[in-house]
């Protein structure tokens, strides 16, 4: 019963703090992310009351469907919500799938020996209206100009989509839905949109007056103490029997470890220096964990003490990456980070190396594909800041990762090419 109470905890937590949002603010996005926590907590309140009283699951797979309906109706509204300029269509297609829904998660109790078969046309049909909505996501996303925030609804919308494929298509053939640990992730997954639409934290473009960063740290902690305490508490009542829990377990020291970076993050007076030793300080524990020796060497310099705000958070984001891809699939057993200032070219240099199994080439000679979107992600980061980018890497000798910077503001500088050998 671990999941069904993590998820009620989880889904009370947040909807007490959008209802406190709510009778503060009276935004409408507080509201329908209230309205979107309430199935959850009353799926997960449901099948933890029917388990007491020793209730067998075909005795209330009905009311656990209608719930799931209501979940799933919350979930899209809320999303629709957030991104600004929905079409007609998208609620009009929310409303069919709200009432045609209704109806075909009925229809199993009235169909006599068809009853499976009319689960899964109910499971069918609000997986295809959900792939549709996203679609249409992805498509306004490509097609308009939309901001950051935009992508992080969509990043929401598809993690629900998700859960929801691991909930309605890995059911068994009984036909009965059951509180899964994929939901428990889904109500924080929206609670990161959510906050950032209420919040205001302001332009990325522009600097931040003194109020403003205080907005942002704010935020930061109150998210940090908020999902991070509710993370903790599902990790602790987590178990380590199964493959499975052992991958959701690590799936949560990330989470975990992405909100503590965030807070780090929100200081705009930190420098490069300040963010790796923080970095250093978190990922600590889980290198030990995989038996991962850490060796780090980073330079004493004035210039290094200086480069900080946005552009010492991109570069966290490269050394964090990099750093990922070395616990998560390296295979290594010690890793080197080095950073030092280069006075004569006027640059700050980041190297990162291991000795684990290294990347396999693709038929070009180079690991573009063995390091997947994370390479993408370290490649923008190091153009927006005027850098370039290196790695190389050869089966069984290790990968070693090179940044390179220029000292001065990236502003009006272009990224050069970026290599992989």
């Amino acid at each position: 019963m671990a999941a069904q109470w993590s998820l009620l905890l989880t889904a009370l937590t947040l909807w007490g703090s959008a209802l406190v949002g709510a009778l503060r603010r009276q935004q409408r996005l507080d509201w329908l992310y209230l309205g979107a926590a309430i199935p959850f907590a009353a799926f997960a309140a449901l099948e933890l009351w029917a388990h007491g009283r020793g209730w067998p699951a075909a005795a209330y797979a009905l009311p656990m469907r209608l719930l799931y309906q209501c979940l799933i109706s919350g979930v899209a509204l809320f999303l629709m919500a957030l991104f600004k300029g929905a079409l007609r269509v998208y609620r009009q297609l929310l409303g069919v799938q709200l009432w045609l829904g209704l109806a075909l998660a009925v229809s199993p109790g009235l169909a006599g020996s068809a009853a499976g078969l009319m689960v899964a046309a109910w499971a069918w049909f609000n997986m295809g209206c959900a792939g549709v909505l996203v679609a249409l996501l992805a498509h306004a996303l490509w097609r308009y100009k939309v901001s950051s925030r935009g992508w992080t609804v969509f990043l929401a919308a598809t993690a629900a989509l998700n859960a929801m494929a691991s909930d309605l298509l890995g059911e068994g053939s009984d036909g009965v839905l059951t509180v899964s640990w994929a939901q428990v992730f889904v109500l924080p997954a929206l609670a990161v949109p959510w906050l950032l639409m209420t919040r205001r934290l302001g332009h990325p473009g522009r600097r931040g007056t003194e109020a403003d960063l205080h907005v942002r740290q704010q935020w930061a902690q109150d998210l940090h103490d908020g999902l991070g305490s509710q993370l903790s508490a599902i990790l602790s009542s987590l178990g380590r029997n199964t493959p499975q829990e052992r991958a959701t377990a690590a799936a949560l020291h990330e989470c975990l470890l992405e909100l503590k970076l965030l807070v780090d993050g929100a200081d705009e007076a930190a420098s490069v220096v300040q963010l790796l030793a923080s970095l250093r300080y978190r990922l600590q524990p889980l290198l030990q964990a995989s038996g991962i020796e850490l060796h780090w060497h980073v330079a004493f310099a004035q210039e290094l003490e200086q480069f900080d705000g946005a552009r010492a958070r991109e570069v966290l984001r490269i050394a964090q990456e990099a750093l990922g891809n070395v616990v998560r699939h390296s295979g290594a057993s010690q890793v080197r980070l080095c950073l030092r200032c280069m006075k004569s070219r006027q640059t700050l240099e980041l190297e990162i190396n291991d000795n684990g199994k290294g990347l396999a080439s693709t038929p070009e000679g180079n690991a573009h594909h063995a390091m997947g979107k994370g390479l993408g992600g370290m490649r923008q980061r190091a153009a927006a800041l005027g850098g370039h980018l290196s790695i190389r890497s050869a089966p069984d000798i290790g990968t070693r990762l090179s940044l390179s910077v220029p000292l001065g503001s990236a502003g009006g500088n272009r990224g050069r090419t970026q290599s992989i050998d």
